[in-house]
């Protein structure tokens, strides 16, 4: 059985020790530690969302401030549950993302390009990196 535990931090930031190679980003955002689907990294829509909704509150505090895009990548399961979520609570976002995405992992390229120049841009503006 899974145990899940509360604890305090002081940023939300994780700062990477290297560049991330898929999305060029020295820093991210994951409001879980450890995955329920024992994966090598940790899941943002793994089933403790449903109770917790630390992922929801996260992007709805990010969707105040900044242009929300697409720094996820939909593997086997993260993608049956991510759309799963997308159904329920934002019904009118799914078609984009499946164009989005397609049948791949990421997204293309050139999106995250775009979306990292928006963010690399915001991140200057408010001192973050």
């Amino acid at each position: 059985m899974t145990k899940f535990i509360g604890i305090e931090v002081k940023s939300i930031l994780q700062k990477y020790k290297f560049r991330d190679d898929w999305f060029w980003n020295r820093c991210g955002a994951n409001p879980y530690r450890g995955c329920q689907f024992a994966c090598n990294y940790t899941d943002l829509y793994q089933p403790a969302e449903k109770k917790y909704e630390l992922t929801r509150k996260t992007l709805e505090i990010l969707a105040e401030h900044i242009l929300i895009g697409a720094a996820i990548t939909l593997r086997s399961n993260q993608r049956i549950r991510f759309f799963e979520l997308l159904k329920t609570n934002f019904p009118e976002l799914v078609e984009k993302y499946k164009n989005l995405y397609r049948e791949k992992e990421n997204p293309p390229q050139d999106y995250i390009v775009r979306l990292n120049g928006l963010a690399f841009g915001f991140c200057k503006k408010y001192g973050i990196m």
